[in-house]
């Protein structure tokens, strides 16, 4: 790309400013998060007399966390775990929360010292058998324990044992919804202000995909058809908000129903990669308007994805995408593809658990697209700690075919404002 393309990023300073400040807020308080000298190790959940390991039932299990630092380490970053459980030919992620609340007086971890804390989680009713369990975002050890099958309605524990027999409403919810175990995030959900140009140029993004098959672990369909548990059904929406205008009208939006096959692993036995998958599949994109307004295209993909650990907290994701169209509508956006180009080179750098940085680069005959994301957790600055789980999310997007209905006129746009999933 030459000078004149970069030339064409305009307000570039309020944008390097506004990203500064968010730099400055975050690294004024590195030492609030500062975690590097912590070592996590996970103790397996143990049967006891009064508690039989089930499927279908909460596990506990105890994790150390060992400062050898000699400066006191903030605690709440570990306020939720994030756990990956693997079980014969059946694996599923989920949330540790600590049994006891963390202590606010105390609300680090030692210098030099170290902390023993209880976590729980729901084992699903198909783990049964030979179980492990590891972190997904933290580097810690892998822990081994064996779970009993699901007896419907059996008591194993005198834990399960309550006052009152009154559960939560959102438990009552859950037990009617038995499928959403299979539904899970997807892409970015953010909602985010337009600053430069202004308000006129908010957005913003709900995603979500869903796993069509999960079959009885042990079982002729698991043992013969388990790559149809790789299918996935996805859907993105991302709708451009004019909250500059009066009735606050939708200037646009871009609907995004997806069918693929996700392989999150293949073992490349590099000591480099962390992770390798790919993903392929067939998406539909359109504005859902119709006459001289309406947009739509097709696409078929593929996209490998790469995931390394380049040191200490910090990890790197690379998942370059290509494409090609399949019945593009010739007739309202016959030449999109010169705007939008044939591929997608995605990166993401950064903690899990703490600032991170994504760009995506696309190229067609018309020019270049760039789009920037950084966001931090909200509850980990000193003032929100423990108060709001959700991300400040800075978004600059210079480029074409942001959305479908000017997709050839360029735009530069910068938002600020937040996400739930990044």
């Amino acid at each position: 790309m030459d000078f004149e393309y970069y030339s064409r990023f305009k307000h570039k300073g309020l944008v390097l400013a506004i990203f500064l400040v968010l730099d400055i807020l975050i690294s004024g308080n590195i030492s609030f998060a500062a975690t590097q000298g912590v070592e996590l190790v996970l103790v397996a959940p143990q049967a006891s007399e009064n508690r039989t390991i089930m499927a279908g039932k909460s596990v506990f299990f105890f994790v150390y966390f060992t400062n050898s630092s000699p400066n006191p380490a903030p605690l709440h970053p570990y306020e939720r775990l994030g756990c990956k459980i693997v079980g014969k030919s059946k694996k599923t992620e989920a949330t540790a929360i600590p049994v006891l609340p963390f202590d606010k007086d105390l609300g680090e971890i030692p210098g030099n010292g170290f902390l023993k804390l209880k976590y729980g989680l729901d084992l699903p009713r198909q783990m049964a058998g030979q179980i492990s369990i590891e972190l997904t975002d933290l580097p810690a050890n892998t822990a081994m324990f064996h779970a009993s099958a699901f007896v419907p309605g059996e008591m194993k524990d005198q834990s399960d044992v309550r006052d009152s027999e009154q559960a939560s409403l959102n438990k009552m919810t859950t037990q009617f919804q038995p499928f959403t175990k299979n539904l899970s995030t997807y892409k970015p959900v953010y909602f985010l202000f337009g600053v430069d140009p202004g308000l006129e140029k908010s957005s913003f993004q709900i995603s979500f995909k869903y796993q069509l098959f999960d079959f009885e672990d042990e079982g002729f369909l698991k043992e013969n058809l388990s790559f149809m548990e790789k299918i996935h059904l996805g859907y993105t929406q991302q709708s451009f908000w004019d909250l500059a205008s009066e009735s606050a009208p939708f200037k646009d939006s871009r609907y995004m129903p997806e069918f693929f096959y996700l392989e999150d692993k293949i073992d490349l036995d590099l000591s480099w990669v962390t992770g390798f998958g790919f993903q392929a599949g067939f998406q539909h994109e359109s504005n859902g308007r119709s006459g001289l307004d309406s947009r739509s295209t097709n696409y078929g993909y593929i996209q490998p994805i790469f995931h390394f650990r380049l040191g200490g907290k910090t990890h790197m994701q690379l998942a370059p995408k290509v494409w090609t169209y399949l019945g593009n509508d010739d007739a309202t956006n016959p030449d999109l593809a010169d705007y939008r180009g044939y591929f997608d080179i995605e990166a993401k750098i950064g903690d899990p658990v703490g600032l991170a940085f994504e760009t995506h680069f696309r190229h067609g005959k018309k020019g270049g697209t760039w789009q920037f994301d950084l966001s931090y957790p909200m509850n980990r600055m000193p003032f929100l700690s423990g108060f709001l789980d959700v991300y400040l999310h800075a978004q600059y997007f210079s480029g074409y075919a942001e959305s479908l209905i000017q997709y050839e006129e360029r735009s530069d746009v910068f938002r600020l404002g937040f996400s739930i999933v990044r």
